[in-house]
């Protein structure tokens, strides 16, 4: 490699090594929200299970059923946008990798191709991401939950 392709490719992996640690980031803190959140929500279904409750007049039940609305939408437009931007850094981590890659003149092997492939692919279907699912599931249970312990 000549001097210039060498500082080239130094800045590509810097480049590559700072989206992909934004990526990487935003994935703890994406679960320490959602962490804190249904905490939050299983203390509000332990203080009405020990505690108990009277039956709140009906306009208290709007009230924290549109809450409990607001929190379920927002935690799930949260989770669309998180996905967003943790797509965007993943395939500037891989285009930067593939222009590294061109600069030692290697390409990649066919599994390695393969396996990128379906990466983008699946990346692109939300349904299938196992994490999101979980957390607006976890989250959605635990408003029913809070819901049906309201209406009791």
């Amino acid at each position: 490699m000549t001097s210039d392709s060498e500082s080239e490719y130094e800045a590509l992996d810097v480049l590559r090594k700072s989206s992909w640690e934004s990526f990487d980031k935003r994935r703890a803190f994406e679960w320490k929200v959602c962490i804190a959140l249904w905490t939050a929500l299983a203390t509000f279904i332990g203080i009405m299970i020990t505690n108990g409750h009277n039956d709140p007049p009906c306009y208290e039940k709007i009230v924290a059923i549109s809450a409990f609305g607001f929190i379920v939408i927002s935690h799930l437009f949260w989770l669309i946008g998180l996905h967003r931007a943790n797509q965007i850094d993943k395939k500037i981590s891989f285009k930067l990798f593939d222009a590294m890659l061109k600069i030692i003149n290697e390409k990649h092997s066919k599994d390695t191709k393969e396996y990128i492939e379906e990466f983008k692919n699946k990346d692109n279907q939300i349904i299938k991401l196992w994490n999101i699912q979980f957390q607006f599931i976890m989250t959605l249970i635990l408003v029913v939950i809070s819901i049906l312990l309201l209406n009791k």
